[in-house]
């Protein structure tokens, strides 16, 4: 990405404005790389992202451990069925319930699972790694607010050993 400066007053520090050249792929991670690099930039906790002293909208995680995944539709407040993937994870010493899928592969590994399954949607994390033949597992945390409320979302699922999954983007 071509960043020409830092947004000012109020911005968080990945905030930049990206000039008119476009984005260039410079070279790929190999999956060991990818991986290491993985490690070296997780934090052990989301308050970088949380609160009113948020430096950053986004982190990286390792989660001690990753108890669920939910692939199911939801009524939202406006009374309208969506599909949304959630799943509830251990950081720290802190337990994360239901946290919001927004990653789009994932969105349509979990549909593709659901058909091919036609089984309850509410799975154990170890049953689907088995699934996808994970060994382990990273997450990109954001953080978006409605009515004055905070709320977390997974907004990357990185899995080693590297998997892509079909996205569906008519959705």
């Amino acid at each position: 990405m071509h960043l020409t400066k830092l947004i000012p007053e109020g911005a968080r520090s990945e905030d930049w404005l990206v000039g008119g050249k476009k984005p260039e792929l410079v070279r790929e991670l190999s999956e060991q790389e990818y991986q290491r690099t993985c490690e070296r930039l997780s934090e052990d906790s989301t308050n970088s992202i949380e609160g009113l002293q948020a430096v950053r909208s986004v982190v990286l995680v390792h989660p001690n451990c990753i108890e669920s995944f939910s692939f199911a539709f939801e009524t939202n407040q406006k009374g309208v069925r969506k599909y949304m993937p959630r799943c509830t994870f251990v950081l720290g010493k802190r337990r994360y319930l239901n946290v919001a899928i927004t990653d789009a592969e994932w969105r349509g590994y979990g549909r593709k699972f659901v058909q091919d399954n036609s089984q309850d949607e509410h799975l154990r994390a170890d049953k689907v790694f088995r699934g996808t033949l994970t060994t382990d597992c990273w997450f990109t945390l954001g953080r978006y607010e409605v009515n004055s409320t905070e709320y977390l979302l997974v907004i990357g699922i990185h899995v080693f050993p590297v998997r892509h999954f079909q996205m569906d983007f008519k959705r």
